[in-house]
């Protein structure tokens, strides 16, 4: 199949954002800038970190808890027990980005 029949081409605000046929997945960037958006004021969210942390245990992906321990500057058993309790309110989300997500998340 060639690309051009795997993907589809929406309009959004005037923005081209293209679509997979075969699951839905849209690009985030353009659709970002289709509505007038930064991607990485996206990451800084505790929305975005519980999306990431439900993927992760819902698909039994590994959660890479001494790379988030590093980045928060906590040990590893309370980066572990905030992730498992559910009790973000310790951890500081503004500072991360797609980069830190791929580094604590690198199988999603």
């Amino acid at each position: 199949m060639s690309k051009k029949a795997s993907m589809l081409s929406r309009s959004v605000n005037g923005i081209s954002v293209d679509q997979k046929i075969r699951d839905g997945s849209i690009n985030g960037s353009t659709m970002s800038v289709a509505h007038d958006k930064d991607l990485n004021d996206w990451f800084t969210t505790k929305d975005t970190f519980e999306l990431f942390l439900a993927l992760a245990v819902d698909l039994g992906t590994e959660i890479k808890f001494e790379a988030l321990s590093k980045m928060m500057g906590i040990s590893v058993e309370d980066a572990t027990s905030q992730i498992n309790s559910g009790d973000f309110r310790n951890l500081d989300i503004s500072g991360l980005s797609g980069s830190k997500y791929a580094q604590i998340f690198p199988t999603l």
